[in-house]
């Protein structure tokens, strides 16, 4: 599992366009590559 800055940028248009489960499973899955990060938390 690989997460990079377009799938975050994806997650945070997933979010404004409200799919939040969508950008929720991305959220996660950012999270999980790199639990230290703590902007993935934010969004």
């Amino acid at each position: 599992m690989t997460m990079n800055t377009t799938d975050f940028v994806e997650a945070n248009q997933l979010q404004q366009q409200g799919r939040l489960e969508s950008a929720i499973a991305l959220y996660y899955q950012a999270i999980e590559f790199n639990p230290d990060f703590s902007f993935y938390y934010y969004n």
